[in-house]
């Protein structure tokens, strides 16, 4: 869509051919070549500034595209519900934090116990946008004083601040994006 400012952009450029001036010109008398140069120039500004706002809103919703699947999972790597305890729709990380993590009065509670860091990164490495495992790794480096921990909320965060607005996303992206702006503060 953002080719009709680069039409507008290339338009301009029409202003500066002798043979576009002088049909102008026999229709309007008045104008001289400091106008048409005015005109060139306002052309292109316009034609240039479309093209970049609208390329912009297609990158911008690309990235929300692309975190559309992620959106629909919960921080237990789950995107649905269970049945007798198996998830109705398989994923490559159900349940992932199984030890680490549960519900509590609707709160996660995430506990940093041996094998909780390398749990988050095995995760990372197989699903990068999945915001989740860097705030529990984020979590679990803050209480061993590692200063990297704001390197993994600062991601989190960044990844949620796309995920929360998607229409259907699971609560869990809410309440961590929430958890996540608090640990930053």
């Amino acid at each position: 869509m953002y080719w009709i400012g680069l039409i507008l952009a290339l338009s301009s450029g029409l202003f500066s051919i002798k043979l576009v001036r002088s049909f102008i010109r026999k229709y309007y008398h008045d104008i001289n070549d400091g106008a048409f140069d005015k005109i060139r120039i306002i052309l292109l500004i316009i034609g240039l500034s479309i093209a970049t706002i609208i390329y912009c809103n297609d990158q911008n919703e690309i990235k929300l595209l692309k975190f559309q699947d992620i959106s629909l999972y919960n921080a237990m790597g789950n995107k649905s519900g269970k049945w007798n305890t198996i998830p109705l729709v398989r994923t490559p990380i159900n349940d992932w934090n199984k030890k680490y993590a549960h519900y509590e009065d609707g709160q996660i509670i995430f506990v940093c116990y041996p094998g909780a860091k390398k749990a988050c990164r095995e995760v990372i490495d197989k699903m990068p946008s999945y915001p989740f495992a860097y705030y529990f790794l984020a979590k679990c480096l803050k209480e061993e004083n590692d200063n990297s921990w704001v390197e993994m909320a600062k991601k989190a965060k960044e990844i949620l601040e796309f995920t929360t607005q998607l229409e259907g996303h699971h609560t869990d992206h809410e309440n961590v994006l929430r958890d996540v702006n608090n640990l930053l503060k």
